[in-house]
């Protein structure tokens, strides 16, 4: 006699044996627990612990954690303002940059999510003979 799953009644074994390679890993066992205060959860991992540790996970971990630094390191940039020649040329004529502007109306406690940071840069606007448009000109985003 078999049940809905298929798995014959009385049993624990499942009907296709696949499953207990997933099942019965130590691999998916919960690595750490999620507090928020209120509940504390198990976290369970989708992939194994020895997939994420092997040379080609290490790879595309070293890789994207270049990746996620060049990121920081060009929205900083984009942040300064135009550069110190633009910075002093502002605060020369009393003027405050656009994302202190912002800070100062945006709602204590709130955030500000910037879009749009990189655009026109990577030489977009080269052909116009711009060298680089930080933010295209522009700041934009979402006060939450």
């Amino acid at each position: 006699e078999r049940n809905e799953m298929g798995d014959a009644v009385g049993s624990s074994q499942p009907s296709d044996p696949s499953l207990n390679v997933w099942r019965g890993s130590d691999d998916f066992a919960p690595q750490y627990n999620v507090n928020d205060g209120f509940t504390s959860l198990q976290t369970i991992r989708s992939v194994p612990e020895s997939q994420l540790n092997d040379t080609k996970a290490q790879a595309r971990k070293k890789r994207n954690v270049a990746l996620k630094e060049e990121l920081s390191s060009k929205i900083k940039a984009v942040k300064l303002g135009g550069g110190e020649r633009a910075l002093t040329r502002h605060r020369e004529r009393g003027k405050m940059l656009p994302r202190e502007r912002i800070t100062k109306i945006v709602d204590r406690g709130s955030a500000f999510l910037e879009i749009g940071a990189l655009a026109g840069g990577n030489g977009l606007y080269a052909s116009d003979g711009i060298e680089d448009l930080p933010s295209g000109g522009v700041v934009a985003g979402i006060g939450i």
